[in-house]
């Protein structure tokens, strides 16, 4: 009887490891900020990485606080691309997930102006009514 409850606490004991093991997982998690050139944060930036072999795309916007997760990327290289209306979009090329990798990558944008060309402004003039009592 001892004998057999000593394998079971093997099995039980091992089946523990295992689990260990597969929660370092198969994937990548990328989280991190993003900020202006000023150390605001931006909430709202789209933050999305690009495999470079299979052109699978996965994105998050950031929240109220400039940060974001990007949960489950497949190891490999990467492009990671931040944009933000009113910023020079961030690239970064050739960056690589190994797996179980944590990685926090920080994007700091710099402000860019907007050009905005061929704008018209139409105006009519409307006839006015008088009402008299």
């Amino acid at each position: 009887m001892a004998r057999q409850l000593a394998i079971i606490l093997g099995v039980l004991a091992f089946a523990g490891f295992l689990c260990t093991l597969s929660a370092q997982g198969t994937t990548v998690n990328v989280e991190g900020k993003v900020i202006d050139n000023e150390g605001k944060t931006m909430p709202g930036a789209n933050v999305v990485v690009l495999n470079e072999q299979t052109g699978q795309r996965r994105g998050a916007a950031t929240n109220v606080n400039g940060a974001y997760k990007i949960l489950g990327i497949p190891p490999g290289t990467y492009t990671i691309e931040v944009t933000y209306i009113g910023f020079k979009p961030v690239r970064k090329e050739n960056v690589t997930f190994l797996m179980g990798q944590h990685p926090n990558l920080d994007i700091t944008m710099t402000p860019e102006a907007v050009e905005v060309s061929g704008v018209e402004v139409v105006a009519r003039a409307i006839n006015s009514l008088s009402l008299r009592d």
